[in-house]
């Protein structure tokens, strides 16, 4: 990781438990500081990091369901997806996998901070950051008609 974002905070967690603000209040500057190209370094054979924010609320299902179409199709050459995600409760959605595997998403009572837009951090090889975004964009549209 540090040779990755040598400024980013390192947290030791055992299965995944964390309180959301340690990943997500706060240190949505090192976030966002990936280049929209994605963050790769040689060592790591092609992994990049590449940070999702959309400014409108988004429908679980059909959210659920191009998340589960990508990870059909591209499991292996995602490592990792974390996010929080607006769909429509008084807090986020917390979304947690790694590669084929997504954790039972988590109903948060509110949100750990100001910043109510859905927020998803893509970790993989071979992914691109608007392939990511258009997909999606186009799934809801369709999901919608």
């Amino acid at each position: 990781m540090a040779a990755l974002n040598p400024t980013a905070k390192i947290v030791e967690a055992s299965f995944g438990e964390l309180e959301p603000k340690t990943l997500f209040g706060g240190e949505e500057r090192h976030l966002r500081a990936v280049p929209s190209a994605g963050a790769e370094h040689p060592e790591h054979h092609g992994v990049q990091a590449h940070s999702l924010v959309f400014e409108e609320q988004l429908d679980w299902i059909a959210f659920g369901v191009w998340l589960t179409m990508l990870l059909a199709s591209r499991g292996g050459d995602v490592l990792r997806v974390k996010g929080l995600l607006d769909v429509g409760g008084p807090g986020p959605l917390l979304l947690n996998g790694v590669q084929h595997v997504v954790h039972p998403p988590q109903h948060l009572d509110a949100w750990p901070d100001d910043d109510h837009r859905s927020r998803i951090v893509f970790i993989g090889r071979g992914l691109e950051r608007r392939a990511l975004e258009d997909s999606l964009a186009a799934f809801m549209r369709a999901a919608r008609a």
